[in-house]
């Protein structure tokens, strides 16, 4: 409804500017250039609308939402376009604009209905579909990776009493095994995570850090193996997490996918009508004009990642291969074990990469790696389960540990990380990972052997 309202506040402030177009042109003797150019730029913003909406109701495939909202097609819509159709505008040319706006006007109208009569719920309401997991046999037999974001090994298991500060990592490796020499897929997140998800697809595995940056920021399903693959049918497979878009880049691989953001999902009707409303305007920064829009604060989609993985966990009794994406250690920096720090945290000192402030965080993850293995065990997951705990890469900005902060001069980030990239046995992507075999009941340190999250792929196979 606040779509469609932000569609009728925009449509009036459009026809009153036409008005004052129309007058201005009536006056300077140009009153058809007036009219042409209103109903063309009336006429794209309602077939613009029209496809927005058909957009965030999934009905169109994912690459047409890309090209919805690139800067170019606006362009072309709003000020390439008008300057041949008024050099040929003709009574037909009007005749047949005017007859594309009466369709998408009945669209429009339809839309209204639906979304007046449309049963709703929260994008986060439920677990999981019960009819898509009543769907999927049940026994106790699981594949769950769990994913810590900038988790670093060196400063997990530096410290000679680190078993203290880090207990339910400590309780964990009583019946689990640690591998000190695991490296992850790459140094940052949009290349470690898909590299891991597509690590059993050759074609993908010879990507390098450009291409695998570009298939992410494309936003396109991937084609090819998965992971998912190694899991029988029926099972029933999830993927869940922040930063990446799972649900696009895994779309056909798995039964259910989310990607948690900061984007407030809870805005009032007036708030929500007041984002869009401001979302069509952001061209005005060129003229350095900003609007401030209102998000959850950053902390707000690592805990809900959490409650909402447990919630999984506990409320499905049913086969899952399932990857669950952390957000901690990652910033912001507002974590202890006891949870977030009291009072006001400003949000630069939120950021702060300092020591202190990434323990802290690891903490706090300390205690949710805790509430993740008693969940399983509560909910009769854990005994016969293949579980893996480890990081998508380690904490880039230590720099006792890697050596490159501050940036040399003229060194961008993403140079920096497309460096790191071409090092993948590095200090960036020397990750924890801990995995508790199915029936394992003893603790065991693998302090030799040099496994990467390729190889995971063959431990899924052994496992199923």
């Amino acid at each position: 409804m606040a779509i469609l309202a932000a569609i009728v506040l925009l449509a009036g402030l459009y026809w009153f500017a036409q008005a004052i177009l129309r007058k201005a042109g009536v006056r300077l003797g140009m009153a058809r250039w007036a009219d042409v150019l209103c109903m063309l730029w009336v006429v794209f913003l309602c077939t613009r609308t029209v496809f927005a909406l058909l957009v965030q109701w999934t009905a169109l495939p994912v690459w047409a939402e890309s090209l919805l909202w690139s800067p170019w097609l606006k362009l072309l819509f709003y000020v390439l376009l008008p300057v041949p159709i008024l050099s040929i505008y003709t009574d037909k040319m009007k005749w047949v604009l005017k007859r594309w706006l009466l369709a998408l006007s009945v669209l429009l109208v339809v839309f209204l209905i639906q979304s007046a009569t449309w049963t709703k719920y929260e994008k986060y309401e439920a677990a999981l579909d019960p009819k898509v997991a009543a769907s999927k046999m049940a026994n106790n037999r699981n594949i769950l990776v769990f994913i810590m974001d900038e988790w670093s090994f060196d400063r997990t298991f530096g410290e000679p009493n680190w078993g203290n500060r880090f207990p339910a990592i400590s309780n964990l490796l009583n019946q689990s095994t640690l591998y000190e020499k695991a490296h992850s897929l790459g140094p940052g997140t949009p290349t470690s995570i898909p590299r891991l998800l597509f690590s059993n697809d050759e074609d993908f595995k010879r990507k390098n850090y450009r291409e695998v940056m570009s298939f992410i920021e494309e936003g396109v399903p991937h084609q090819g193996k998965s992971i998912y693959d190694i899991a029988p049918k029926s099972w029933l497979k999830v993927a869940v997490g922040l930063y990446v878009d799972y649900p696009v880049i895994l779309s056909g691989y798995v039964d259910h996918a989310l990607k948690f953001e900061s984007e407030n999902v809870r805005r009032t009707f007036l708030g929500e009508l007041r984002h869009l409303i401001q979302s069509q305007f952001a061209f005005l920064r060129i003229f350095g004009i900003h609007f401030q829009y209102v998000t959850d604060p950053e902390w707000f989609p690592q805990m809900e990642i959490h409650q909402y993985t447990l919630d999984v966990l506990r409320e499905n009794r049913v086969n899952i291969m399932g990857v669950f994406h952390y957000g901690w250690p990652h910033y912001p920096y507002i974590w202890t074990r006891q949870g977030r720090k009291p009072g006001s945290i400003d949000p630069e000192a939120a950021k702060a990469q300092t020591l202190e402030n990434y323990m802290g965080n690891l903490e706090y993850m300390d205690v949710a790696l805790g509430e993740i293995c008693a969940t399983l065990k509560e909910s009769g997951k854990w005994e016969d389960a293949l579980v893996i705990f480890t990081g998508d890469h380690t904490w880039r900005f230590d720099s006792e540990i890697l050596g490159v902060w501050p940036l040399p001069a003229g060194t961008s980030m993403d140079n920096q990380m497309e460096l790191a990239d071409r090092q993948p046995m590095s200090k960036w992507t020397h990750v924890p990972l801990i995995i508790k075999y199915p029936g394992q009941k003893s603790g065991r340190v693998e302090a030799t052997e040099v496994v990467t999250h390729g190889d995971l792929q063959h431990i899924f196979h052994a496992y199923v």
